[in-house]
């Protein structure tokens, strides 16, 4: 059976759940999972998908039956019991850390507020619509570097600017929306020169000027009187 085909025979079968699991010959280790149903049903099942002649279709699948004792010899030769997830491999040193692990790792986990306890939320003014809002997005190149930061790390590569974009996007008029892309040359230097200038251009004609709030009197009454804001509603 291919790995891609597993989902059918846990679809048909929905008390069994299955991990498949698979080997690296060049670094003699397990890695993956390839598979991972998600959520472990009443029956979990964890397979090792060998290779055979056509890699990753053809191959034998073999039972594994403690993925912990298994994994345990990747860790050196300490011989401390380690309990693993079946979802994301990572391990705890204590059963009871395995479990608040896996509760976190197959599915959200939402902690509510006891009955006793209330909700509440202060920064009001972060569901206000904000006048301007920029997007932007550089694109670079890898380029080959040597550099050796520690006995354990060395930087291979570095990455180079070589074109940006930036989107202005006005809130109340459309006219002020503005596009700017640039390729080539220090695009670094460029963006942050083009996106200063227009933000100030914004600043000056737009964000500096404070109209003053002309309510009439009927609309002063309503908001004297009234008992939820605008935003609540």
């Amino acid at each position: 059976m291919e790995i891609r085909k597993i989902k059918e025979f846990t679809q048909r079968n929905p008390h069994i759940s299955l991990n498949v699991f698979g080997y690296d010959e060049e670094s003699d280790k397990i890695i993956g999972p390839l598979y991972c149903d998600g959520v472990e049903m009443r029956i979990h099942i964890n397979l090792l998908f060998v290779d055979g002649p056509t890699a990753g279709i053809h191959g034998h699948y073999v039972w594994i039956k403690n993925i912990s004792s298994l994994l345990a010899k990747q860790l050196g030769k300490q011989r401390v019991k380690r309990w693993f997830c079946n979802q994301c491999l990572q391990y705890s040193t204590s059963e009871e850390r395995a479990a608040q692990h896996t509760l976190r790792c197959s599915r959200v986990v939402t902690e509510g507020p006891r009955k006793d306890q209330k909700i509440t939320f202060q920064n009001h003014h972060r569901q206000l619509e904000v006048p301007f809002v920029v997007y932007a997005d550089f694109e670079c190149i890898l380029e080959p570097v040597t550099l050796d930061v520690s006995a354990n790390t060395k930087i291979i590569n570095k990455h180079v600017p070589v074109a940006f974009a930036y989107y202005i996007k006005c809130a109340f008029d459309s006219g002020l929306d503005k596009f700017v892309s640039k390729t080539g040359g220090d695009v670094a230097r460029t963006f942050i020169k083009n996106l200063t200038s227009d933000l100030s251009d914004l600043y000056e004609n737009h964000m500096k000027i404070v109209v003053p709030m002309h309510m009439s009197h009927n609309e002063l009454d309503n908001f004297r009187k009234a008992t939820i804001c605008h935003i609540c509603r």
